[in-house]
């Protein structure tokens, strides 16, 4: 599903503009205003008004998130488990040296991120994680100077991993090891501009949500801000979602099939809270 909301003031709720049921997850915009969306490891092009357009399959495995650069091409990252061949490239995904003989162990997917040209050609693939855990990607994102960002954690750590446009990997965020917040399965990230972005996870030891930053070389803290309590106000709360302020947005499903999203601000406090009732 894809929701599309209008330019909002502070403290103004959204407007819903239109929805599609596609089962997919937007990710980019093109300079027709066409919207690309996430299906698997399909890629759905949805015109402005919420038609759709073409599917074309480009990631022959199931990808977490997407991305598009300005040239068309796009980016996949995710998990997978076991030997697979990404369109010209095979990766052995899992547990690869464990101690039966040093052969591959099921059960340990480790995280891959692949680009594909505009026509669905590989380019390059590469595979990353701690080996022996389950690691699970569960965000990509550009920085200002053109390379590629994914997060992912396990059961060790939360991590932000910086990849060239070329496949190379530049420099690792750990987040959770030694003196900072234990890992919990989730972190988000978002460009702030200037060669900087936010990183968003959640506080094991409270339920609340804490925010940082980190720059393009690498550097990174947590900031001074209030947290954000999320736990107790509905079920099956969705994964949080930080901007370029470094506002939070968070949604969840309350009872009857209600869809609740609220905004919180960098500095602390809700801006608005809307609810979308779907069948």
């Amino acid at each position: 599903m894809v929701l599309l909301t209008t330019t909002l003031s502070l403290a103004q709720a959204p407007g819903l503009a239109w929805t599609t049921n596609i089962g997919a997850q937007a990710f980019a915009v093109d300079v027709q205003s066409n919207i690309f969306a996430l299906h698997g490891g399909s890629v759905v092009r949805i015109t402005a008004g919420g038609s759709v357009l073409e599917t074309n399959a480009f990631c022959p495995i199931p990808a977490a998130y997407a991305q598009r650069d300005s040239a068309g091409s796009y980016y996949f990252t995710g998990s997978f488990d076991g030997t697979q061949n990404f369109g010209g490239i095979t990766l052995v995904g899992g547990w690869s040296n464990g101690f039966s003989g040093f052969s591959w162990t099921p059960g340990y997917p480790t995280c891959f991120l692949a680009k594909y040209d505009a026509n669905g050609i590989l380019q390059w693939v590469t595979s990353f994680g701690k080996q022996a855990y389950v690691n699970k990607a569960t965000d990509l994102m550009f920085l200002d100077d053109g390379s590629l960002v994914a997060a992912y954690a396990n059961n060790q750590f939360d991590a932000i991993r910086n990849f060239s446009t070329s496949g190379s990997n530049r420099w690792q965020i750990l987040i959770g090891d030694n003196d900072l917040t234990p890992p919990v399965g989730q972190i988000r990230v978002a460009n702030a501009g200037g060669g900087n972005a936010f990183f968003l996870i959640e506080d094991p030891t409270s339920s609340n949500l804490r925010r940082g930053w980190f720059d393009t070389n690498g550097n990174s803290g947590f900031l001074s801000l209030p947290q954000i309590f999320w736990t107790g106000t509905g079920t099956n709360a969705k994964p949080a979602i930080c901007d370029s302020t470094g506002a939070a947005f968070i949604g969840r499903e309350i009872s009857g099939g209600t869809l609740v999203i609220s905004k919180y601000l960098k500095a602390g406090g809700v801006a608005w809270t809307m609810a979308f009732n779907f069948p």
